[in-house]
């Protein structure tokens, strides 16, 4: 049922139910009124009529005239009757006539002698007692005062009443119908004043989009006719209120849930930074309008960079103001700083914004500090003035400001760690420059390019001559900063396009491309000299020089392989020693001569390893910190001769990978280790080296799924180790082994992470689920502060992208007790167990009885 015919049908009924209330009470009324009226002219006509029959009885007249006397007073039609009743004295006296019973009023008229009048059955009855009178005496005897008589007249009043309550009818149905009109037009006011009212709140809450429409509802004014509609309309506009505090829009609600995937720094974020923040702006203008974000960061130098991202493509007016405004919030959270940079990028270049004032823009701000790495700064948002903000909506701006001081904060960080990681990855953290492993890329990048041009190129070893006694008479100290003098005076010394590394504690390596014998000899002398002529003040005052002592090799006279040229670099440097020092030596024949022949027996011998099956595995433990015990163990290659002798890896392998029979024998070790695993029912991780030659190998990767299932060893207790140096070497191969082998359940780390500038790239570009620090930058974290914020670095990026870090070269208490401290998943080292062919884990670090 609608409002209207509610209001209609409740006002008929109400003025039905009023007027039938009201009618009976009114009649009662009336009609009392009106009987009142009938009876005063009846009780008037009995007075009439008993004052001419006393007037007759005074005559004396006898009863026959008496009774016709009354007879021509009865109309006989019904309306007056007359009954005159004789008391018992007079019976007694004259004799008893036929009369109606003498009883009720009758009686009671002759025993009181009061006269009285009863409406009964539609009739008036009025008694009149007729008393002895002094007139009376003339014929009857009695005392004065006694009832003689009753004259009762009976009056018919029925229709009296009748045309009484026609005309009450007559009167009150007329009446009846203006109340009933005038509920009627009283509804359809009240309906329509209502309706009003209603239809406005309804078309309000039909334009409702979001929370900030809630403030366009009307119901603050109070314009209903009925109080409580009023009071229930206020209670509205409070609850209204209340919700524009408390709620938040859909578009606002489901633009948080996309805020929390924006925390996920990728390595696509890291590069593109800024591009992940104009994508951010353009999603945070769908709710609420931001023209721009500014963010302003320092780094270690206090350099201040200052990037303002713009929605739409500013005006210059818009531009200048903006840098005023952010130049003053600036320089109130940074008083010390005097200048920065400042660049403008904009996210949509297709419009263009208005022109925005101080009284248009309000400015939002968050800081953020970092201690390690040294990273401060402050981002800022601007809104629209003129739109209304509530709680909710503060809150949202709160939420993207913390957003993108994650995303910037932790995007500068990772930067900031990735440069050093980057640069220590392939420099000396002491001396700046390259290290070993760097050198033998660009070493064999160099071997490939000299055999395509058919060129020549030269290494020049060298080592300086009794480096020890300056170390123990002067500190390490001095003799740190004795290398960082030579290393510059080297440096200097050679050619500008020359590749200087460093190759060990007191040795250093030159690559001089594309310079023949000769010429690379003359280089060698000249640094000689420069080196003999260099002296240093020790803190004593003394002063200290030294000499160097170089082997000199060409490619490729003295050996086309890396492995060989820098084999015959050793020789010549130990010659030169011989030959008392400071002195450049190179090969003669017989030196080729030799080097051969050891090529050949190492060759020999690894033939008839693989024949005899001398191989064996050795395993060195992985100790994992979360569970306090060693959980996984690193599998390493080793032959065993007939005298009994263990022959490490290293000492064969580049051999090995020559012949082609690496993958043979990686297989084979494979098998050896399972059969073990099988026999002592171990139920940890197993890491494998990875040789390039067993990604060419097209039978390696079938046998290997022919040992899991024939030893029953579940794929993804089984994890593959991938150098960054081989996946450089070989990108496209190494994918497609990791993926062809990920699908099949087994598990991939990738080795000597940070050793080349390339480790970030490796981890987009392969699902690994381990990282294997490389053991240069974990061994001196107890001593350099840079290791130490390299590996700290590793282990923040490994936790966002959900990979295991496992820290290699772990040999002493403190780096270990560093490691824990730091969180680092797992770690293996001489500290935690040196290789053994046993595969029963060790003592827990802290239980063991001796340092390995």
């Amino acid at each position: 049922m609608t409002l209207r015919k509610l209001l209609i049908a409740g006002s008929v009924l109400l003025s039905a139910f009023l007027i039938i209330t009201l009618y009976f009470p009114i009649k009662y009324v009336t009609h009392k009124i009106y009987l009142g009226i009938t009876l005063e002219n009846s009780q008037k006509t009995a007075d009439r009529l008993f004052a001419s029959i006393y007037q007759v009885m005074r005559k004396g007249w006898t009863r026959e005239e008496m009774l016709l006397f009354l007879g021509k007073m009865d109309s006989g039609a019904g309306q007056e009757r007359i009954q005159v009743y004789r008391g018992p004295q007079v019976a007694a006296e004259y004799g008893a006539i036929e009369q109606p019973a003498i009883v009720g009023r009758v009686a009671s008229a002759f025993v009181g002698g009061r006269s009285a009048s009863e409406t009964l059955g539609g009739s008036l009855y009025s008694v009149y007692p007729i008393t002895m009178e002094s007139e009376c005496l003339a014929c009857h005897h009695e005392a004065l005062g006694e009832v003689l008589g009753v004259i009762e007249i009976k009056q018919n009043i029925s229709a009296e009443t009748a045309r009484f309550n026609r005309l009450m009818l007559l009167i009150i149905i007329p009446i009846a119908v203006f109340p009933i009109i005038g509920a009627i037009f009283l509804a359809l006011f009240l309906h329509r004043r209502i309706a009003s009212s209603i239809s406005r709140f309804h078309q309000g809450v039909r334009n409702l989009s979001s929370v900030s429409d809630l403030s366009l509802l009307e119901t603050s004014v109070s314009d209903f006719p009925i109080e409580e509609f009023n009071v229930l309309n206020r209670e509205t506009h409070i609850l209204i209120e209340k919700l524009q505090k408390i709620a938040m829009d859909k578009d606002a609600f489901e633009f948080e849930i996309r805020l929390l995937e924006k925390l996920l720094i990728t390595s696509e974020v890291v590069k593109d930074w800024k591009e992940h923040v104009k994508s951010l702006l353009l999603e945070i203008n769908r709710i609420m309008e931001v023209p721009f974000i500014f963010a302003m960061f320092y780094n270690d130098e206090r350099v201040y960079e200052l990037e303002v991202f713009w929605e739409k493509s500013p005006a210059i007016a818009t531009k200048r103001y903006l840098e005023e405004m952010i130049g003053e919030c600036i320089h109130k959270e940074y008083p010390e700083m005097q200048r920065y940079s400042l660049d403008h990028h904009e996210a949509s270049t297709t419009d263009t914004l208005m022109v925005l004032d101080q009284k248009a823009i309000s400015l939002h701000t968050k800081k953020i500090f970092l201690d390690s790495p040294k990273i401060g700064g402050i981002v800022g948002m601007g809104l629209m003035t003129g739109k209304t903000m509530n709680e909710a909506k503060l809150l949202v701006v709160e939420g993207i400001l913390t957003t993108m001081l994650n995303v910037i904060g932790s995007v500068k960080a990772i930067y900031r760690y990735t440069q050093k990681v980057e640069f220590y990855s392939t420099r000396d953290p002491q001396t700046g420059l390259f290290n070993l492993r760097f050198f033998r890329d660009l070493l064999e990048q160099e071997i490939n390019r000299s055999e395509r041009d058919d060129d020549r190129f030269s290494l020049l070893l060298l080592d300086l001559d009794n480096f020890k006694n300056i170390n123990d008479n002067f500190g390490h100290t001095f003799g740190d900063c004795f290398l960082v003098q030579l290393a510059a005076l080297i440096k200097e010394t050679g050619r500008s396009g020359d590749i200087i590394a460093r190759f060990g504690g007191d040795e250093f390596i030159l690559l001089l491309p594309a310079s023949e014998h000769a010429q690379a000899y003359s280089i060698g002398q000249r640094i000689a000299a420069a080196i003999a002529d260099l002296r240093l003040e020790a803190p004593s005052g003394a002063s200290v020089g030294i000499t160097a002592s170089m082997g000199l090799v060409t490619y490729p006279d003295h050996g086309q392989s890396l492995a060989d040229l820098i084999l015959m670099s050793e020789k010549m440097v130990e010659r030169a020693k011989l030959q008392g020092k400071n002195t450049v030596v190179y090969p003669l024949e017989d030196d080729l001569l030799e080097l051969y022949k050891e090529k050949s027996e190492k060759t020999l011998f690894l033939k008839k390893a693989l024949d005899e099956n001398n191989i064996i595995p050795y395993f060195q433990p992985v100790y994992n910190f979360h569970k306090g015990a060693v959980e996984h163990y690193e599998v390493l290659m080793r032959i065993k001769t007939t005298e009994g002798r263990i022959i490490p890896a290293q000492e064969f392998i580049e051999v090995a990978e020559e012949m082609g029979i690496i993958s043979r024998m990686d297989i084979l070790l494979m098998e050896k280790v399972f059969e073990k695993v099988r026999a002592e029912n171990f139920t940890g991780k197993l890491f494998f080296n990875v040789s390039p030659r067993d990604l060419v190998y097209s039978e390696f990767m079938t046998s290997v799924i022919r040992l899991v299932n024939a030893y029953q060893i579940s794929p993804e207790r089984v994890v593959f180790e991938i150098t960054e140096r081989e996946a450089i070497r070989n990108l496209a191969l190494v994918e497609k082994f990791v993926l062809d082998l990920k699908m099949k359940g087994f598990r991939f780390a990738l080795d000597d992470f940070g050793s080349g500038f390339s480790s970030y790239f490796y981890l987009k570009k392969f699902t690994v689920d381990y990282i294997k620090i490389d053991g240069e930058f974990v061994r001196g974290m107890d001593s350099n502060e840079i290791d130490c914020a390299v590996v700290e670095s590793v282990m923040v990026l490994a936790r966002r992208i959900g990979v295991q870090v496992i820290a290699e070269f772990v040999e002493t208490e403190p780096v270990f007790q560093m490691l824990a401290e730091m969180g680092i998943d797992c770690a293996q080292g001489y500290y935690l167990g040196r290789p053994s062919p046993d595969l029963s884990p060790p003592l827990p670090p802290g239980r063991k009885t001796a340092k390995p």
